[in-house]
């Protein structure tokens, strides 16, 4: 074999024929590496692509996950401001003064003229009250004492759902117990008059029983 080789270094020509040899053994030694290459580059089948005619079908990028919202900042709270009530009506100003004063009968007109001129007011109910407490203390006549009673029976009718209500309901309850403790007052003075006037009588009919000299009681 070292013989073999050794002819063929020495030939003339060898030297080319060794160049080319060993050109030929890096071409067949490169041949399967270009064949996997070839094979990975192949053009994929015609079954991939759309008809002809079609548009290439353009594939969208990769959804991505957006960034969360960020919620708004709550807007500050608004401050109301309180509403001051409407005034009230000269009248029934009027009335009131007059009430607080003591001056009852005054008080009783202003806040009939408040009630007929201002039938639907939220201040009704306690000028229609008031009113009532104002016959009820006018005096002792069974006149102004019959309106005081009307008076309340209307505040219980009219105004249900007013805390006045309540007041006229208990007024007219102490009306009652007055009425009847009068009453009772009444029917025990009248007995002890009866009683009085037979004891007297009694008495009478004792002196002249007595003998004319026998000392008195």
């Amino acid at each position: 074999m070292d013989r073999y080789c050794h002819s063929l270094i020495t030939r003339p020509g060898a030297a080319a024929r060794l160049i080319c040899l060993a050109a030929a053994l890096v071409t067949l030694a490169a041949l399967p590496g270009c064949a996997r290459k070839a094979k990975s580059q192949a053009p994929a089948p015609a079954s991939q692509y759309p008809p002809a005619g079609q548009p290439v079908p353009i594939v969208p990028p990769e959804a991505t996950t957006p960034p969360p919202a960020i919620a708004p900042a709550a807007p500050p709270p608004v401050l109301e401001m309180p509403v001051s009530p409407p005034p009230l009506p000269e009248s029934l100003r009027e009335a009131e003064m007059k009430f607080e004063g003591g001056d009852y009968r005054a008080a009783a007109r202003s806040f009939e003229k408040f009630l007929r001129e201002h039938a639907q007011h939220p201040e009704s109910a306690r000028a229609d009250f008031r009113l009532g407490i104002s016959y009820a203390m006018i005096g002792s006549s069974a006149q102004y004492q019959k309106r005081a009673m009307e008076q309340f029976r209307k505040v219980i009718a009219a105004y249900p759902d007013s805390p006045y209500r309540m007041e006229a309901e208990y007024v007219l309850r102490l009306s009652k117990e007055i009425e009847r403790l009068k009453a009772e007052s009444e029917g025990k003075d009248q007995k002890l008059k009866r009683l009085s006037e037979e004891l007297e009588r009694l008495k009478k009919i004792d002196m002249e029983r007595r003998p004319p000299n026998s000392p008195p009681d």
